[in-house]
């Protein structure tokens, strides 16, 4: 049985497979992935590969694992955009609190009132600039659930929704202009009472919210349990 990396689709050589952990690294892109038990997992890897022509683009920190009857993709956000946020949240949040510190410290706390909606935007971008540092998206597909949202931090955007609900998933484009332009696409949630719902994403280009979306739509397909199936007693 060959072994190919879920995410270049590359051939995973013998020493780069350890059947004791059942994990395989793929050296070229540096994907660590779980390797698929006998039957059922070798399906499910080969039902999420993806579609012939579409290719992962370069700039979409994407990976997954595939394993029973779970199904994870995870997205790295940009540490490049995270560092000058970061920078300038901190030094905004200095100045500003040690301004207000003096103004409570001398005898006149009235006077920092005016201070207060600075210092709140002060925490308001630590924030964003911490979840851009540390957080990752995650979507997953296990146990009837798909499941999204940020983490470790806590973000809103969160969805939980049962697989039987969910008809599919689709690249859109968010409306916006100047800043907003900017990882303007996302991946929309398909229901099958018509419903659209997008998730909380920036993606940068159809590209990514395409290949997201296909991905999704792959594992999908292979995990939700055909109309009119039942179990047998």
């Amino acid at each position: 049985m060959k072994v190919r990396c879920p995410t270049c689709l590359g051939a995973i050589p013998g020493q780069d497979i350890d059947l004791v952990g059942r994990v395989a690294v793929c050296r070229p892109c540096g994907e660590v992935f779980a390797l698929p038990l006998p039957g059922t997992d070798s399906a499910l890897a080969t039902a999420t590969a993806p579609p012939a022509g579409l290719a992962l683009p370069v700039d979409l920190h994407w990976s997954e694992i595939t394993a029973g009857d779970t199904f994870r993709g995870e997205i790295t956000r940009s540490r490049l955009v995270a560092i000058p946020m970061l920078a300038f949240a901190l030094v905004w949040n200095g100045i500003t609190f040690s301004i207000l510190a003096a103004m409570l410290l001398s005898g006149h706390p009235a006077n920092a009132i005016f201070l207060t909606l600075h210092a709140a935007a002060g925490l308001a971008m630590l924030y964003l600039a911490v979840c851009q540092t540390v957080n990752r998206t995650a979507f997953q597909l296990t146990g009837g659930v798909f499941a999204f949202g940020h983490g470790p931090v806590p973000e809103r955007g969160a969805l939980r929704l049962p697989m039987g609900d969910v008809a599919g998933f689709t690249a859109v484009e968010r409306h916006g202009t100047g800043r907003n332009a900017r990882g303007r696409w996302t991946v929309a949630v398909r229901t099958r009472d018509g419903r659209s719902i997008p998730l909380k994403l920036a993606l940068q280009g159809n590209d990514q919210a395409a290949y997201v979306a296909s991905r999704l739509d792959h594992a999908l397909a292979y995990l939700r349990p055909q109309r009119g199936y039942r179990e047998l007693p």
